[in-house]
């Protein structure tokens, strides 16, 4: 046999190929499939209207804004805490793109825009990943502080209106019961 010779590449088999094309086939079928069953009930045309008479466009502006800026906000808040890890001011428009990154990875891929964030300004600014990623997990601690600060007020706040759904409905008795037992709060608490 002639070592010359080369067999053919294993990429460009006739299974090769059909398992490429399952791989992008079969979620988009299924996909397509989920959006028509879960529209298959819904009137279209009523839809259509409620869009074009029943939305009152100035909140959705206003949220968009808001939102805009939050990002940015958050971009700003980020930057001080790579400052205080000894890298360089960077400029707001940098930090607030690292933020507009990461929220477009996350909606295709969950949590590949905290990594991407992470690998951008490590990058841009030259510096040491591990600094970077270690300020990242400080900021995603502050933002959990911060949630369950939120729960807590919450709760003190809205107590007698969650007293009153518990007694009102029987899931609101078993949960009460469920969470007046002291073996569930040890649980949580070693967690």
């Amino acid at each position: 046999m002639d070592k010359n010779v080369t067999s053919p590449s294993p990429r460009h088999g006739r299974w090769y190929i059909l398992g490429r094309v399952l791989k992008v086939v079969v979620p988009l079928s299924i996909s397509a499939g989920l959006v028509v069953w879960l529209f298959h009930k819904v009137d279209i045309d009523k839809v259509k209207s409620i869009i074009e008479q029943g939305v009152d466009y100035r909140y959705i502006a206003a949220m968009m804004v808001i939102t805009i800026l939050s990002h940015i906000i958050r971009g700003v808040r980020w930057g001080i805490q790579l400052r205080a890890a000894g890298i360089p001011r960077i400029p707001a428009v940098a930090e607030s793109v690292s933020i507009f990154g990461a929220y477009a990875l996350n909606l295709v891929f969950p949590y590949l825009g905290e990594a991407w964030r992470c690998v951008y300004i490590a990058r841009r600014e030259n510096c040491k990943l591990s600094t970077v990623v270690g300020t990242d997990l400080g900021d995603r601690a502050s933002d959990a502080v911060m949630i369950l600060m939120l729960i807590i007020l919450t709760l003190i706040v809205a107590r007698g209106y969650i007293d009153k759904f518990l007694d009102r409905y029987p899931m609101g008795k078993a949960l009460d019961r469920f969470t007046t037992d002291g073996t569930l709060w040890i649980f949580i608490i070693l967690a």
